[in-house]
């Protein structure tokens, strides 16, 4: 497994890493909104991943059945294989995400919502 795995601990560029995964893989216990699910997202990445904080809410549908519960690991593992094992499943919830991310997140969405809260014309 070593060939295929890579566990690069704290890295300046994540960037140049994410290119290279068919999956990312958050097993976090707590988090609230993880910049590291937008970028991975934003490469066009499908993810499993535990149920924390906003996670679920910041992914495409196509992505929630990889949500796992924090203690579920033989479910996490499971849902990890079943994208490992399915190119066109990984490619497909990949490309949602990136389509999400980029409707939803972009920097010109993002201050648009910001000055339609903070101006009081309306919800964001």
């Amino acid at each position: 497994m070593a060939e295929r795995v890579i566990l690069t601990g704290a890295i300046d560029q994540p960037e140049r890493l994410l290119g290279r995964m068919d999956v990312f893989a958050l097993s976090s216990d707590t988090e609230q909104m993880p910049y590291s699910v937008l970028e991975a997202m934003a490469a066009g990445l499908p993810l499993v991943t535990t149920d924390v904080g906003d996670v679920k809410r910041m992914l495409a549908e196509d992505n929630a059945p990889f949500v796992v519960p924090t203690e579920a690991e033989a479910r996490f593992t499971e849902a990890l294989l079943g994208l490992l094992r399915d190119t066109g499943l990984r490619a497909t919830v990949g490309r949602r995400n990136q389509d999400h991310v980029r409707t939803n997140y972009a920097l010109e969405t993002m201050v648009a919502r910001y000055d339609t809260l903070f101006s009081g014309r309306g919800s964001a």
